[in-house]
């Protein structure tokens, strides 16, 4: 199959669809209410706890501040933990699916049972992306001192009068003048995270493939992993970009679903005032959000995966019958 045919692409997906032994449509439904729900409960715990901490004032109490404190962050770590293993399951589901092979509901859980290949990629890519951010800025920070763009920067610090004193002692600004300090770094900041999103972008679309793989070979390493994704997707790195242009519209509608959950907060910007109290207004917009969210998936989300499942299995075909020579390759 030609992977630069998206229509050929999605043709085969929908057809992967229909012949699907376990009816995907109640594979979605159950992966979607999960998130859902755990979404959900998740943030009614964090707003009881974060009202208990309020509630909890002087001295005697800080001990159970301290404990609740605890609970609301190992709470929010499991959710931000699990989360994304159970997304890999749904990835594992739509990988079988594609194959023309039975994805059960209990497809879904592979994601946990692939857990140390999948943490492994994705602390090695953790890795990378942080090494970049670091080498981004610093080159961002060395433009910034040797360009006219560090001229506000040492007007502010030409008017700081630091004599012997201050030397010896801790140097104390006011506020308004660390503020001025802070709007005048704010070229280097925007010019390292430019670069680092440029950079991290076109390494992003190398890595691709790598979460089919620790769920397709659990075996590998996570540095290997992602040296075959980028071997995988050689050559067909343009295809792809196409094929994310082509789902365009279901991204830009699930981060309009997402920021609907912030309505509170961005309406009275607009200066739209709601006539609830703030606590409805944001059950009311999250759920919204959970809603939308939900509906798009349910609706579509079978169609786009199962599509990127057969990207991965067309671009792993010639993969298979050379990976030992690409694993044996420094």
């Amino acid at each position: 199959m030609d992977l630069h045919d998206r229509r050929g692409l999605k043709a085969a997906a929908r057809d992967s669809l229909a012949a699907a032994p376990y009816d995907p449509r109640k594979i979605i439904l159950f992966h979607t209410g999960i998130t859902v729900a755990v979404s959900l409960i998740g943030t009614i715990l964090n707003y009881i706890l974060s009202q208990q901490i309020e509630a909890t004032g002087g001295l005697g109490g800080m001990g159970l501040r301290s404990m609740l404190s605890t609970v609301q962050s190992v709470l929010q770590l499991l959710v931000a933990v699990a989360l994304p293993f159970w997304e890999a399951g749904y990835c594992y589901a739509t990988l079988k699916i594609a194959r023309h092979e039975e994805a059960a509901p209990d497809s879904l859980l592979m994601g946990f049972r692939r857990f140390w290949p999948l943490l492994r990629v994705k602390v090695t890519q953790g890795v990378i992306y942080g090494g970049i951010g670091l080498i981004c800025f610093f080159l961002s920070y060395q433009i910034f001192l040797l360009t006219p763009l560090s001229d506000p920067l040492f007007g502010i610090l030409e008017t700081i009068d630091i004599d012997t004193t201050m030397l010896q002692a801790e140097l104390v600004l006011d506020d308004a003048t660390m503020l001025a300090i802070a709007d005048a770094y704010t070229p280097m900041l925007l010019m390292g995270l430019v670069l680092f999103l440029i950079i991290a972008v076109l390494i992003s679309y190398r890595y691709r493939m790598a979460t089919f793989l620790a769920l397709d070979h659990p075996e590998m390493r996570g540095m290997e992993t992602l040296r075959i994704s980028t071997y995988q997707l050689r050559g067909h790195m343009t295809a792809l970009f196409k094929l994310d242009l082509s789902f365009l519209w279901f991204f830009v509608l699930d981060v309009l679903a997402a920021v609907l959950a912030y309505g509170d907060y961005l309406l009275p910007l607009f200066g739209v005032q709601l006539p609830i109290a703030p606590e409805i207004a944001y059950f009311a917009f999250l759920l919204l959000s959970l809603a939308c969210q939900a509906a798009l998936f349910i609706w579509a989300r079978n169609r786009v995966d199962v599509t990127y499942a057969k990207f991965y299995c067309q671009t792993a075909l010639p993969f298979h019958t050379e990976q030992n020579n690409i694993t044996d390759t420094p």
